[in-house]
């Protein structure tokens, strides 16, 4: 038989399970992201370009995960990194909640970047150690489909949540809401 026809059926099991829902609450989070940007503005009262540094924190987090994720890594492993990754980008996401002031966004902007950005190239290697090389590629492509849905459901939902009582804030929520479902419920 061809290696193909001996591979064993994809089998989604709670490890890469896991590993979407990584995938999908930092999607998440990165589309709304975006359209959150002018809202924080208005808020703070900042011109465009100040208020477009929070998305240089967030590639600056970006830059820093990848000049710690190996360490990261090595150290606890590719799934613990994961894990850890996602957690930080938590503490991101509710430093963007609580605080309002400039300063704590810009941080809580990069503390996310870190963190998610860890989450996700932690996840990518816990698939491919997980998995042989064609389900590996084929649960990545699911996975990038996940989080990209989670997205544009995050950017409907910032439209619906900027005019309800709840405020564009809650979107940020939902995020966090999603790291601890998948925690719970899959892993």
């Amino acid at each position: 038989a061809s290696p193909v026809e001996s591979e064993a059926p994809f089998r989604r099991d709670r490890l890469t399970l896991a590993m979407y829902g990584h995938l999908a609450v930092y999607g998440f989070f990165l589309f709304v992201f975006g359209p959150v940007q002018p809202l924080l503005r208005d808020e703070q009262g900042t011109s465009r370009t100040v208020a477009g540094l929070h998305g240089t924190a967030l590639a600056l987090g970006a830059i820093i995960a990848g000049l710690l994720n190996t360490r990261i890594g090595h150290r606890y492993g590719p799934e613990r990194a994961s894990w850890i990754g996602i957690t930080v980008a938590g503490v991101g996401m509710i430093d963007l909640i609580a605080f309002r002031s400039l300063t704590f966004t810009l941080l809580g902007a990069l503390i996310t970047g870190v963190g998610g950005s860890v989450a996700i190239i932690s996840s990518t290697s816990v698939v491919h150690e997980h998995l042989p090389a064609q389900q590996a590629e084929k649960a990545l492509t699911e996975a990038n489909a996940v989080a990209s849905l989670s997205g544009a459901a995050g950017t409907t939902l910032v439209g619906l949540l900027v005019v309800s009582r709840f405020g564009w804030r809650s979107t940020f929520i939902v995020a966090l809401i999603g790291m601890v479902l998948v925690r719970v419920f899959i892993y």
